[in-house]
């Protein structure tokens, strides 16, 4: 047992540098930052299992002080940390506080009271809320594995959006919805709506990175409107978001839509030499954006059937 809280010892010491982490260059996949902010409810769960265990203090207390001072602790400490993260350039978010408090509440739910003080003030309605908010905690994570793996299994499909869950790979300026109005493969498309932001569009983040076995990128764009719009389609490798994303850095290619189907092609040689100082690394795309400049008024387009060929 000695042996045992020795090792939870360690893991605290170690995990507790990691609040201090800048984890933006090390987290490979989106559902490892999602994990990675669920350390939060594992560090302060066995923080607080090892109070609760071996400190007199917490043995001797009743539910209701040991519930009040395990929220307490976990509130200060996590302000604390997030405190320190804002002041050392690493984003702080009340999410995580949350996260510190649900962890402790975890550890005084599930963790057993001595026999000589047992206590009935958190039964079994308790230990229910609490798993309920650790399956809300970690259903981001259950969805985005299979996300990752039917981007997998669709490869070298980047996205049909035949799935909602899909949404997810994207960031946009506007709304992306999923509509069935206009569709080039499949059931559906994916509906842009453009700003009047100086650059308006929509960006996939997390994508199947290694296109080093194709030669071209194709996708469908569909303008609804009687207007002409013109577009720029950028590509960059996990390098160039190292160097500070450089203009000269990446591949950039515009276009001019005209009304109704754009059936798009670029040529993946042209992407690999489009860095001025080097050839991007095909086999580590890290981004495919497509997006308008200096919109005067709000517009629409539908992107389907993103592919290598």
């Amino acid at each position: 047992m000695k042996k045992l809280n020795l090792l939870f010892g360690i893991f605290l010491l170690l995990t507790f540098a990691l609040f201090f982490v800048d984890n933006s260059e090390i987290v490979p996949t989106r559902s490892f930052k999602i994990a990675w902010n669920l350390g939060h409810i594992v560090f302060f769960a066995t923080a607080s299992f090892l109070l609760l265990k071996h400190v007199s203090f917490f043995q001797q207390a009743t539910q209701a002080q040991q519930f009040y001072w395990i929220v307490g602790i976990c509130l200060v400490a996590g302000v604390l940390i997030e405190s320190i993260q804002f002041f050392i350039g690493r984003q702080a978010g009340w999410q995580d506080i949350l996260r510190n408090i649900l962890g402790g509440l975890a550890a005084l739910a599930f963790f057993p009271r001595p026999k000589s003080n047992p206590g009935q003030l958190l039964g079994f309605k308790f230990k229910l809320i609490i798993t309920a908010l650790l399956c809300i905690q970690l259903m981001p994570l259950l969805i985005t594995l299979v996300d990752e793996q039917m981007a997998r299994s669709n490869f070298p499909m980047l996205a049909d959006f035949e799935s909602s869950l899909e949404l997810g790979r994207w960031t946009s300026s506007g709304q992306i919805t999923l509509d069935k109005t206009f569709t080039a493969h499949g059931d559906f498309s994916a509906r842009i709506e453009l700003t009047t932001n100086r650059y308006s569009g929509a960006s996939l983040n997390f994508l199947p990175s290694n296109w080093k076995s194709f030669k071209h990128l194709k996708f469908s764009v569909y303008l609804p409107n009687n207007s002409p719009l013109s577009i720029t389609t950028r590509i960059h490798d996990q390098q160039h978001e190292q160097v500070g994303y450089l203009y000269n850095d990446r591949f950039h290619k515009k276009a001019r839509l005209r009304p109704g189907w754009n059936h798009m092609t670029i040529n993946l040689a042209d992407v690999i030499s489009a860095p001025k100082t080097r050839p991007m690394a095909i086999e580590s795309i890290a981004n495919f954006r497509i997006f308008t400049s200096n919109l005067k008024q709000f517009r629409v387009i539908y992107l389907d059937n993103l592919r290598l060929e």
